[in-house]
């Protein structure tokens, strides 16, 4: 019986263990690199590459695009909070977040009435 014991809790303690500094239904913190953006809108620019800086502390989101040199070439800040176990981005945007493999997904709670207004963004985190 001891022995089944041990087993199980060695088992549950190598579930347990992760080398992830996020969990899944927390909300994100820390800085983000886009991977992909599925969506009904325009290519990202050419090189660039989108970090989303997320600080739960000041309720704030930062976009930042940087082109293929380092430089900037857009920035935004935008709220951003919870609404349960969502997440509300800028006015209204209510995104559910997941995980795949290393990925966080965030899915927008689209409006039925509207076409086209589905987003996925899949960000790795940095």
């Amino acid at each position: 019986m001891k022995k089944l014991i041990l087993t199980l809790l060695i088992f549950n303690l190598i579930l347990s263990c992760s080398n992830d500094n996020w969990d899944s239904a927390d909300p994100p913190e820390g800085q983000f690199r886009l991977v992909e953006r599925i969506c009904f809108c325009g290519p990202p620019e050419e090189g660039s590459i989108e970090y989303w800086t997320f600080d739960l502390e000041a309720n704030l989101l930062t976009i930042r695009i940087v082109d293929s040199e380092g430089q900037v070439i857009e920035s935004r800040e935008l709220y951003y909070g919870r609404k349960e176990s969502n997440i509300l981005i800028g006015e209204g945007g209510e995104f559910v977040q997941k995980r795949e493999g290393s990925l966080l997904v965030l899915t927008l709670l689209d409006d039925p009435g509207i076409a086209d207004d589905e987003l996925v963004i899949k960000l790795a985190y940095q």
